[in-house]
């Protein structure tokens, strides 16, 4: 069972997984390679080569709960299944799923990776607490995180890598280092470290990721520790957040696609269109308007 959290993609695999991201280029480049040494990966793994990815990535791999929310399907974080789901099948997923498939196709290019585990953390990170106020304990981990180590020639430099948090993510690599700001696409992204915040299972070894919204205003977007964690140890949080009640994927109907003009969004039985600026709804509770709009929107094809 565990061991197939363990397969490798192969180069083969590689080159199918970059069609499905659209870099067709690259994905002709590698197989012309392979006919010559199919051991060989031609791509050097640089920062900038990472953020093509990660972008590409977001731009054609949906962030959705359809298979635990509508389907009642349990959640297979096998390498094969999830590169049939996502590449073959062209589906989306959830964290555990596009961030564990993401991460098998970095090491598979030669990158140097780690994976943790995070907390989702949607606050305003200048917020005082009111006097009074009841501290909630907060919730287990829901995230899986992955970050990408890569040489300068000097030192060796660590990033966070997410395609999957949905909404307001960076659209590449982040930075991870006290003080790190990136504007990525006009999102301005900053990471602290060691800023305890307890009600929000924030502790002192603990990484935040906040945003600049719209208004101005900071908010945090992710916490986690830098524990690496092998494969095994998203199995448990993977069957909590699929099947617990309680689990906000188990209830709630999310689909997220970045666009290159902006994005779309299902939440239960709304559609959102974002396109420059202008966001459109359509009322998707109809099966077949939600079918047609899946596929017309985001490749989704139940």
């Amino acid at each position: 069972m565990y061991d197939e959290l363990l397969v490798e993609l192969t180069l083969e695999q590689v080159a199918k997984y970059l069609e499905r991201i659209e870099l067709f280029e690259e994905a002709q480049m590698l197989v012309d390679s392979l006919a010559e040494n199919p051991d060989v990966c031609p791509f050097e793994p640089t920062v900038e080569f990472l953020d093509k990815l990660i972008y590409a990535h977001q731009l054609t791999v949906p962030f959705e709960n359809l298979e635990v929310c509508d389907l009642k399907l349990p959640v297979n974080l096998s390498t094969i299944r999830l590169f049939d789901k996502i590449v073959t099948r062209s589906r989306g997923g959830y964290c555990f799923e596009l961030n564990k498939s993401f991460n098998s196709l970095l090491k598979a290019l030669g990158y140097k990776t780690s994976s943790h585990l995070g907390r989702i953390q949607l606050f305003a990170v200048r917020e005082t607490p009111m006097e009074g106020t009841t501290k909630v304990s907060p919730g287990p981990p829901s995230h899986r995180i992955n970050l990408v180590y890569i040489s300068d020639g000097e030192t060796e430099k660590k990033y966070l890598a997410d395609v999957s948090f949905g909404g307001p993510q960076p659209a590449g690599a982040v930075l991870v280092e006290e003080g790190s700001h990136v504007d990525s696409l006009g999102g301005q992204f900053n990471f602290y470290y060691g800023q305890v915040n307890e009600p929000r299972g924030i502790q002192a070894n603990s990484w935040l990721l906040t945003r600049i919204s719209s208004s101005g205003e900071e908010q945090g977007i992710v916490s986690f520790e830098e524990y690496k964690q092998l494969e095994a140890n998203f199995v448990s949080p993977n069957f909590f957040t699929s099947n617990n009640p309680e689990s906000r994927f188990v209830t709630n109907r999310t689909v997220n696609l970045r666009r290159k003009d902006g994005h779309v969004l299902v939440t239960d039985d709304l559609f959102k269109l974002t396109s420059n600026g202008v966001t459109t709804e359509i009322d998707i509770s109809d099966p077949k308007v939600r079918a047609d709009i899946l596929k017309e929107y985001c490749g989704i094809v139940i």
